[in-house]
């Protein structure tokens, strides 16, 4: 049959902004070789079509107090190769994987105490946390009586690693659920 020629050939699940960016690199600001600005460097990425989508700026940020300059990447794939890209290397500096920027993609079980069981919604629990963290697999753990619950959940966990373990809790109906990661399938820092 006849397609809709008004339809868009993109796929839905085709990143479209920076929010979907997941992987990023680095390079200390101070790297940056003499008279290169930032404007020099976005054209060069642009116009050779090094990366998958058109610059508009370069990404600062400070951590630990060191400077960085840093791109972020859709797929993991495209951030090694932009790493691996001699080019980069001989025009611009050596970037490097920025790994506390990276959005984590790892299965990671939370406790969630501080439950008000009279007063609270179990499921507004869930969305202000899948909101801050990522997606529910499964709840493992449930105990309490009415009046206070605590539970267990494994989770896709789908923010930075600093965002993880920055986040103590979230508020729910004015009161503070108190979360913390407890066990993680792969390396993190914290465990």
């Amino acid at each position: 049959m006849g397609e809709n020629p008004n339809k868009s050939k993109d796929s839905v699940h085709k990143p479209k902004s920076e929010k979907d960016l997941k992987y990023f690199t680095q390079l200390f600001t101070i790297q940056i070789r003499d008279g290169q600005t930032d404007q020099l460097i976005i054209e060069y990425l642009n116009t050779n079509k090094i990366l998958e989508y058109h610059v508009n700026t370069l990404g600062r940020t400070t951590h630990h107090g060191n400077e960085y300059t840093y791109l972020g990447f859709f797929t993991e794939a495209a951030k090694n190769d932009f790493i691996n890209d001699g080019r980069i290397l001989g025009t611009i500096e050596k970037f490097r994987d920025l790994e506390w920027l990276n959005k984590l993609n790892k299965t990671i079980t939370i406790s969630a105490t501080g439950i008000d069981g009279e007063n609270t919604d179990i499921n507004e629990v869930i969305q202000a946390i899948e909101d801050k963290l990522g997606k529910l697999k499964n709840v493992t753990q449930k105990i309490g009586n009415e009046k206070w619950i605590s539970m267990k959940l494994e989770m896709d966990i789908k923010c930075t690693e600093d965002e993880l373990f920055n986040t103590w809790g979230v508020l729910v109906k004015n009161k503070m659920i108190k979360i913390k990661p407890i066990s993680c399938a792969g390396s993190l820092k914290y465990f």
